[in-house]
């Protein structure tokens, strides 16, 4: 049997969730990140600040192992996602990649959801020993697939704004659009262009 004779360090770092086995946490003070286990997450997630118990060195080319103690920050608490439902209960399938945990949620937090809807869902808590975060339903962008839906997804999905300030708004009217004669004389029109 080997065992290290390094002392275990408490750091602080973030996570960044691989796959639903593992994740790895990266700390600024050492070269390599820690790798973790799903079990010994505490259910962090994808960007999260943790705090981190390394327990030294990996043995070769081995990354050095450990376990989240606390969850210091949360990155983000909404999620886009598909709204699956049973009769009971439904959950939300989230779209990142990075979120390996659908979100339960009951029925009267679906605010008006049906079923294969695109939602913003809200992480209300993470009881344990539940494998699955509670969370309600805060906004709801349409069925899956359905253009404006997945447009809607793919803006909340990346914090990308729904609505601007109104100063922005009032900027954006005084913008002109109309070309003068002398400007399109300049261009090329590629709107009925085609290639054979």
């Amino acid at each position: 049997k080997y065992q290290t004779t390094t002392e275990p360090k408490v750091l602080l770092g973030r996570v960044d969730f691989v796959n639903p086995r593992f994740a790895f946490i990266i700390c600024d003070e050492l070269e390599q990140d820690i790798k973790v286990d799903a079990d010994y997450l505490q259910n962090a997630l994808d960007g999260d600040i943790v705090k981190v118990l390394s327990f030294g060195p990996g043995f070769g080319d081995r990354r050095p192992e450990g376990e989240v103690l606390e969850i210091v920050e949360r990155k983000r608490k909404e999620f886009v996602g598909r709204v699956d439902m049973s009769t009971r209960f439904a959950f939300v399938v989230p779209d990142s990649r990075k979120m390996h945990f659908d979100i339960f949620v009951r029925l009267e937090d679906l605010k008006g959801a049906s079923n294969n809807d695109k939602v913003i869902v809200q992480l209300t808590k993470w009881p344990e020993p539940d494998k699955s975060p509670v969370g309600k339903v805060i906004k709801v962008l349409g069925p899956a697939g359905e253009n404006n839906a997945e447009i809607h997804s793919i803006m909340a999905e990346f914090d990308l704004p729904f609505e601007f300030p109104q100063d922005v708004m009032e900027e954006t009217r005084k913008i002109k659009f109309d070309l003068n004669k002398k400007e399109l004389a300049k261009r090329r029109d590629y709107r009925h262009f085609t290639t054979f």
